[in-house]
This record gives structure tokens, sequence and C-alpha cells, in this order.
């Protein structure tokens, strides 16, 4: 647990999304929402007096804790003030006074040359919260902002203090990503140039619209398309499975022997393989987007674009266990110190400066 912040001893964090008071230990959710409820325990568990907004259907109070619907917003004054996404929510909580107001940014940031975007960074003038290099490579240049800063998101102690053997580990591969992100690509690769050579490998399919919230509504019918085509090939040892709540998905990912994603280019951390990595599960990924600060290639996975060898590489660590053996230790190990406490603790010094 981290000592009580002296800088920030209060914070507000507001989005209009639907959660619930810790909804990613209960329900299918995707990394924004995952990761803004993490950062909530982080600053509760700080002793910071934490503030949350958001589109809930119960409030929840305790004594470092108040949680209730954005439409009840009376705060005053805060050290911190946190918006997820969108600028318009600076709008939104112009009211409240703060020693700082950070926009945290989720998605590639070129979605802020929108003019409905890029009016509020520009009125607000707010710091800039990344997740790391490649995340922050995404700012047009000319984006106006107070500062920028980039810290890795965190990881649950729950993934962290894990531990795993061989024994344990089931014949599969998994993948637990968007499935418009090179999900037919990557069922094509195994049919074709993976499941020849391990017949008894599976490849396990976590993936559905329900994860994505709105959003995912929207994009429905697209992502039915790409899960029915690779619901076709059940003969190559290909299965879909309905979204599952986190708590129960980190049991079947750390059962996995390998996680396998291409990546995309609007990929700006992937917790997905993050988590799968603290699990102590090797990554085979392609090198788009985040995907060479999450995996390290030859020591926790490999990171490739030619088919040819993201086949090969996945044969090798279905094949041969002293590889995937250390590969799985150093995968767990990378990740050992990524928690929410060091992103409270870093961001509370970077901001003194």
């Amino acid at each position: 647990m981290s000592t009580p912040s002296k800088y920030i001893k209060s914070v507000l964090l507001f989005t209009e999304e639907i959660v619930d008071f810790y909804t990613n230990s209960s329900a299918p959710t995707n990394g924004t929402i995952t990761t803004f409820v993490e950062l909530i325990k982080a600053f509760e568990a700080a002793g910071v007096k934490t503030y949350v907004y958001s589109d809930c259907e119960k409030e929840y109070i305790s004594e470092n804790l108040e949680w209730k619907h954005h439409s009840k917003l009376n705060n005053d004054y805060v050290d911190l003030k946190i918006v997820t996404v969108r600028p318009l929510l600076l709008e939104k909580v112009k009211k409240v006074k703060s020693k700082q107001t950070i926009l945290w940014i989720h998605n590639e940031a070129k979605y802020l040359l929108k003019w409905k975007q890029y009016k509020y960074v520009l009125k607000y003038w707010p710091t800039l919260l990344f997740s790391g290099k490649y995340h922050q490579s995404t700012l047009p240049w000319f984006i106006p902002c107070k500062r920028k800063m980039s810290i890795e998101f965190g990881l649950s102690e729950s993934i962290l203090q894990s531990e795993r053997t061989i024994g344990e580990v089931k014949q599969r591969a998994i993948f637990t990503s968007n499935p418009l992100r090179s999900l037919r690509w990557l069922v094509d690769i195994w049919s074709s140039k993976i499941h020849p050579f391990v017949p008894s490998a599976e490849l396990i399919i976590y993936s559905g619209s329900k994860t994505y919230g709105i959003w995912g509504e929207s994009v429905k019918v697209r992502m039915d398309k790409e899960l029915n085509y690779a619901r076709g090939f059940e003969s190559s040892n290909v299965f879909v499975k309905d979204p599952i709540p986190k708590s129960e998905l980190f049991k079947e990912v750390q059962q996995s022997r390998l996680m396998l994603y291409r990546g995309d280019r609007s990929e700006t951390f992937c917790l997905a393989v993050a988590e799968a990595q603290a699990l102590g599960v090797p990554c085979v990924v392609g090198d788009l987007g985040a995907m060479k600060e999450r995996v390290q290639y030859g020591i926790t996975g490999y990171v490739t674009n030619d088919e040819e060898a993201f086949a090969r590489y996945t044969i090798q660590l279905f094949q041969d266990d002293i590889l995937w053996n250390e590969m799985s230790k150093n995968a767990a190990n990378s990740y050992k110190n990524k928690n929410w406490t060091n992103f409270v603790d870093k961001l509370e010094r970077m901001l003194q400066k």
C-alpha cells in the first residue's frame, strides 16, 4: 500500500461512461474502464480523498471514497482533476477548482484534431497524460496543452501476485482483444500455418461487443461478422467464447500456453497483452502500435510483422518446454513492480516538478 500523498490530498475522477463501484470485477470490461477503476482503488488505498463521478446506478461512500452519478457533481475544490478521453468533460468540471487538471488520453491522440475535441483542449489547456512513448507520439505537435506526461498503466495486485507452473497450462493459445483488430488474419494464419504442425493445440477467443459498452453496440454487426468467420474454423481447433468478467478471464489466460495478437496501429498500450505477460504468458505479437513496449523480443515473447516468423515462433513456444518456461518467468518478472501504487507515486512526483 502506498503512503498517503503529500501533494495530492484530494482527487476528482470524472467520466460519463457507465461505471459502477468496482465494475471491472463483476462484468466484461474494456481497458479504459479497467484502468479508471484501478486508479480509483490506488488513490483510495493511498489515503487520498477520492471523488468519483460516472454513469452509475448506486452511490458508494466510505472514508476515502465518494462515488456518485456525474449529474451530482458538487465539489468546489480538489488538488487534482482527471477526466478521461473526452475533452468535453473539461467543460463539465470547470467549476471545480484545482491545482492540476489532467486529460487522460486512452486512444490515438490524433482524435484531438477534431474541432469538437480541440476547442476544449484549447480553452482549458490541460496536462495530457499518455500511457507510453508510442502513445505520446500520436499527438500532433501543434496541439496545445500545459504539459505532456507518460506513465505506463499499472496492473492489479491479483495479477502481479499470481503464480503458475507448466503443469497447470493447457496446450492452447488465447486471444482476448477486439475482433476488429485482425482476428481474421490470426485465424487464417492459425489454420494454414500453425494448426497443421501442432494439431492438438487450440486457439481460444474471448471477444465480443459486450466488452466495449456503447461503442461496442455501434459496431456489433461488424464484430459479429469477424467472430462468425472464426467460428467456421472449429475443425482447426478454433473456438469462440463470449466475454467474461475480468476475474474469470484472468484464470483462462493463466491456463493458456501463450497469447497471440497481431496488434494495431491504434493500440496505444494494450492492457490485454500486459496482463498476459504479467501472468507469465509469453506473447507472439505483430510490430504495430505499442507492441514493442509490451513484449520484449526473444525474452518475454516475439514481435514480428513476418507471417512465416509469427507462425514459426508460435509453434516453437508450443513445442519447446525449456524455451517456454524461461519466457514465462521473464514475462512475469518484467511486470513485477508495475502496479497502480507505483503509478500514483510516479504521477505525484511528476506533477510536483
